[in-house]
């Protein structure tokens, strides 16, 4: 999977850059570029537009560009292929411990048996 897919913002046509962005939301961009940057967000996809006004009624703006770099960082993890399983040993390559623990498991039910019978009669 291509990994600017995994990224949650630069979905767009030509993305606004984070930098740019953290400069609006915290302020420090003078009112010209503010107001190109409201109006290509405000022209663009309705979902887009929603997401703008959305982030504009934010009462943490300052974490906005953090938020969406966790989003990103948990759906790339999301996204990854899941681990492969190691295979199972056959039964055959098991260790000589566990063949003769469950011989000695038979053993002692098949004893149980043979002694629960003996009482009865």
């Amino acid at each position: 999977m291509k990994p600017n897919l995994l990224d949650i913002i630069s979905h767009q046509e030509v993305p606004i850059d984070s930098k740019k962005l953290n400069e609006y939301l915290t302020g420090k961009m003078d009112s010209e570029n503010e107001h190109a940057i409201e109006k290509e967000m405000m022209q663009s996809s309705e979902l887009e537009s929603d997401a703008w006004d959305g982030w504009q009624q934010a009462s943490h703006k300052k974490n906005i560009l953090r938020d969406a770099e966790d989003i990103n960082i948990k759906l790339a993890q999301q996204l990854q292929p899941a681990a492969k399983r190691t295979p199972r040993k056959p039964i055959r390559e098991m260790p000589l411990n566990w063949w003769l623990l469950g011989l000695l498991l038979v053993l002692l039910v098949g004893a149980y048996f043979i002694i629960a019978a003996i009482m009865t009669s």
